[in-house]
């Protein structure tokens, strides 16, 4: 699978574009602020219907514009997809060669996408909201039904939360709901980060040089021994503190990813060095895992590597590149900063003002 063209309209600092790629190593250069990583956005938005920098619609915008539309060709195995995303200040349009997709599932399996950019720092740094939405990605890698799941469970979260606000009336039964969905989410987590765990561990050695163990331990907050009813049984026991406080205090939403170096909690004792170490083994763990589940390999997307990565991490990163399969897009300020050896067909863009010249 290949993002043969980028067209995007109304979108940042961006002008009308219609960007044609390699297919191979496209590689984005330019000063600061000067769309760059609004191209990456760009792909990772028609690829994911997210934004790796906001929630907000109308951030996105041009300065003017009250819409903005982004548009990606995409060739593989069986032909030519066209993906489409229309935003205003309502939200987000997607479409499927001019269809609208069944399911949310169904258009998220179309163009796949692993970003790392200067902010993943964070998912080493204690994020434990990052920490679950990688294990949840990895998850639905391996079976897209675990996004119906999380979309279920919180539906039903929302719903005994509100009645939390009220009256105990039938939170009983959105208790059995919420763990017979918490328990799936929390089952398919564990078992992805069982896999995943060595894939970290090996390419956490190649980078570091195998001076550092690395572990990974995921807390429930209740008994995981027990299962379903261990979880139904801890909701029902903090209904009363779950009332007086008003949320839910049970379940995977409040799990939690701890991340050892040598059996040394990274968040206590890690360096920056390390951070950007484990947080680059992760994604590219991801990468490797969503390629091999998957009908198509992802791309890879990455911003701006100088301000995170030193010389020996932009080695390895340029050896990897080069005997990947998958098609990668790079924001950088120096062409050079990776040090490509070109085994493989690679592009250089530069990017001025919005305008990006071929």
């Amino acid at each position: 699978m290949k993002l043969e063209r980028l067209r995007v309209r109304g979108f940042r600092n961006l002008l009308p574009s219609n960007i044609k790629f390699c297919g191979g190593i496209d590689v984005l250069t330019g000063e600061n602020a000067q769309g760059k990583t609004n191209i990456l956005e760009a792909v990772h938005i028609i690829s994911t219907l997210t934004s790796f920098r906001t929630r907000k619609v109308r951030e996105m915008l041009a300065r003017g514009e009250e819409s903005a539309l982004i548009e990606g060709d995409i060739k593989d195995r069986d032909g030519e997809t066209t993906l489409r995303v229309d935003m205003d200040k309502e939200g987000k349009k997607a479409w499927i060669d001019g269809n609208i997709p069944t399911s949310t599932a169904q258009y998220l399996k179309v163009l796949p996408s692993v970003f790392f950019g200067p902010g993943d720092i964070r998912l080493t740094g204690g994020d434990q909201l990052l920490r679950r939405r990688f294990l949840d990605r990895a998850a639905f890698d391996g079976s897209s039904l675990h996004f119906d799941v999380l979309k279920d469970y919180r539906r039903i979260l929302s719903q005994r939360n509100a009645l939390l606000l009220k009256s105990k009336r039938d939170i009983e039964h959105w208790s059995v709901a919420l763990a017979e969905k918490g328990w799936k989410i929390f089952s398919a987590r564990k078992s992805v980060l069982n896999e995943l765990a060595a894939r970290i561990s090996t390419i956490h050695s190649d980078i570091s040089g195998g001076l550092e163990k690395v572990d990974f331990i995921l807390k429930p907050s209740w008994d995981e021994n027990k299962g379903e009813e261990g979880l139904f049984n801890a909701l029902q026991g903090s209904l009363e503190e779950d009332i007086s406080r008003g949320f839910t205090h049970h379940g995977p939403h409040r799990d939690r990813l701890k991340v050892l170096l040598d059996g040394r909690d990274i968040n206590e004792h890690g360096s920056q060095g390390q951070h950007r170490t484990l947080a680059l083994s992760m994604k590219l763990s991801l990468l490797i895992w969503a390629a091999e589940r998957g009908a198509e390999i992802p791309i890879f997307l990455l911003d701006d590597p100088g301000s995170e990565l030193d010389e020996k991490r932009m080695h390895f990163l340029a050896d990897f590149f080069e005997n990947w399969e998958g098609q990668v897009l790079i924001a950088t300020v120096k062409s050079g900063e990776i040090p490509l050896k070109g085994n493989r067909n690679n592009k250089f863009h530069r990017v001025e003002q919005g305008i990006i010249n071929q």
